[in-house]
């Protein structure tokens, strides 16, 4: 009589005690869950943020360049202007030379 009282305590003992285990890892889950959702959504409002000045400044730019009459003119020279033009640059080249590669092969043809 006694022993078996004792085991089956310990049986209900044990379960509850994995079922206590289980929960708090659970919930230790969705607090760190939650942390990372409210921290990404903080990065998420400083960009908001960022893109926001960026926005401005750049309608800024603008009036200044339709005050200045200067609309084609670049404000500022940051070297992008440099880049398109080396690609532009890069693909006409490679366009001439598929085009003369091309001429070749047509000429023992004629």
């Amino acid at each position: 009589g006694f022993k078996t009282i004792i085991l089956d305590n310990l049986k209900i003992t044990s379960f509850v005690v994995m079922i206590v285990v289980f929960v708090i890892i659970i919930m230790y889950y969705l607090y760190s869950l939650s942390k990372a959702r409210s921290i990404t959504i903080g990065l998420l409002r400083e960009q908001i943020k960022s893109e926001n000045e960026d926005k401005k400044y750049l309608i800024e730019q603008i009036n200044k360049m339709k005050k200045s009459g200067n609309v084609n003119e670049p404000i500022e020279s940051t070297g992008l202007n440099d880049i398109n033009n080396e690609e532009a640059n890069s693909s006409k080249r490679k366009k001439k030379e598929k085009s003369t590669d091309c001429d070749s092969a047509l000429i023992p043809l004629l």
